[in-house]
């Protein structure tokens, strides 16, 4: 079916995001369709981070998602599933099997795109001006991103404080067809509710004391462009109606005006939120998240993407080098070991402080370990979520992880090492005799330059 602006195939749809490319597979509401590396699996993947029979798909109402004993886990919208769990994903959810993202759309997307969309691109991600991609789980984001960017659709961006959330809004503004528009942000966080919405939609003159003149909004202003909405969790009450009627009917209503003017705008939202369950409290309104949740995408948190540690490292290092007009140290091994152990509570926020602080302490051409100052806990004492409760299996392995990061680096390189070499180069295996989870053996084995052996089926 040529790409034009047609009707699409409605029903419900599995998107794939694999390495070999993207994949769509209708779902059926009479049997589960199960995603997994194995040749007889009804969605086979090649990433050698997925089980060979990963998790399962049924469609209802909202779709089904189980978990099929999987090694590396099946996650919803950035939450694990327990082994052999069952849960329902929101149509437009991110779910991430190993590193490689899925969503449910009820839709073809290959059937839909814009008019007159921009020609496909071969530009990789990691190409574009300040983007560092080289995580098989950010490189599927980044695709997922680039498919989306094509459509109107509003966008809910879901992660940490920290991670990049920004980054993917102005990615997102950048591949798309408004790419020449406005690009507008504003915080909804830091400011008070009467400025939010004078800010938002404007005002006329006199609508209030010191109103002399009228003044657009940023709605307004970002017309034919994105308006990129942070922290929009902390918007008031007062204010969400407002953006509704934007986001349903493109009408607002500046302050002390009567007639609405109609503009055409993209939001892409922002949250470290659960704006589930703020809908839930009552601190949010349904119709809202509804409509905001057009597509979600949920950004990893630096923890998960350790492998991109050195280069997000080197990158900030070197602009805060040129903001300071001096020459680009170099990051030693050992100071590299630390970035790599620390559990980056502040994701690349964090990160870009401790480089910009390295910078200042160093007085020659190497930054070495004094100079990286991270603050407590290091890697393998940061937590996914509330601790697990005592006798809890991951509760032993967190604190195995703990006690594994508090030894010296090259003690530790050699317990990984042996470990390794008695498992045969079984990474599953070798982490459970060190009493580590197996994501954490491969951050620490990337982090010591130690080579993965060659994939061998490790059970499932």
């Amino acid at each position: 079916m040529p790409e034009t602006a047609v009707a699409a195939t409605r029903g419900l749809h599995l998107v794939v995001f694999d390495v070999d490319g993207i994949k769509v597979r209708r779902l059926s509401p009479s049997r589960a369709l199960v995603v997994g590396r194995a040749p007889e699996c009804d969605v086979r993947v090649t990433s050698p981070s997925v089980s060979r029979r990963h998790f399962s798909v049924l469609e209802a109402d909202p779709p089904v998602i189980e978990d099929l004993q999987s090694a590396n886990g099946t996650r919803i919208s950035g939450q694990r599933l327990m082994p052999g769990a069952k849960a329902s994903v929101n149509v437009g959810a991110p779910i991430q099997a190993g590193g490689v993202f899925f969503v449910v759309q009820d839709h073809d997307p290959r059937e839909v795109a814009p008019a007159a969309p921009p020609p496909p691109s071969s530009e990789e991600p990691a190409s574009r001006p300040g983007i560092i991609v080289h995580d098989a789980a950010m490189t599927q984001l980044h695709a997922l991103v680039r498919l989306v960017a094509r459509s109107n659709l509003p966008i809910l961006v879901t992660g940490e404080t920290g991670v990049g959330k920004e980054v993917v809004a102005e990615s997102v503004h950048a591949q798309s067809t408004r790419a020449a528009r406005p690009f507008l942000k504003l915080n909804c966080a830091a400011l008070p509710e009467t400025l939010l919405e004078s800010e938002l939609f404007g005002y006329e003159r006199g609508a209030f004391s010191g109103a002399t003149e009228a003044r657009p909004g940023l709605v307004e202003a970002a017309d034919q462009g994105t308006l990129f909405l942070d922290e929009i969790g902390e918007m008031s009450a007062a204010t969400q109606p407002k953006l509704l009627r934007v986001l349903e009917s493109g009408e607002l209503i500046r302050i002390g005006a009567r007639k609405p003017r109609t503009v055409d705008v993209r939001i892409v939202a922002a949250t470290n939120r659960a704006l589930a369950a703020c809908v839930a409290s009552g601190t949010f309104r349904q119709d809202l998240y509804y409509r905001l949740n057009g597509f979600t995408i949920h950004v990893p948190p630096l923890r998960d993407r350790a492998s991109e540690i050195p280069l997000l490292a080197a990158h900030l290092l070197d602009q805060a080098a040129q903001r300071a007009a001096r020459s680009t140290p170099v990051l030693t091994a050992e100071a590299l070991s630390i970035l790599l152990r620390h559990s980056w509570p502040g994701n690349v926020r964090e990160l870009k402080t401790v480089m910009e602080r390295a910078l200042a302490l160093c007085v020659g051409d190497r930054i070495g370990p004094q100079q990286v100052l991270v603050d407590a806990p290091v890697a393998g004492a940061a937590a996914e979520g509330p601790a697990p409760p005592p006798g809890h299996p991951e509760a032993a392995s967190r604190a195995a992880e703990g006690r594994l990061a508090r030894i010296d680096p090259a003690e530790e390189r050699r317990l990984i090492v042996q470990a390794l070499e008695r498992t045969g180069g079984n990474q599953t295996r070798a982490a459970l005799e060190l009493g580590i989870s197996r994501r954490t053996l491969i951050h620490r084995m990337d982090g010591y330059g130690i080579p993965r052996p060659r994939k061998q089926e490790e059970g499932r």
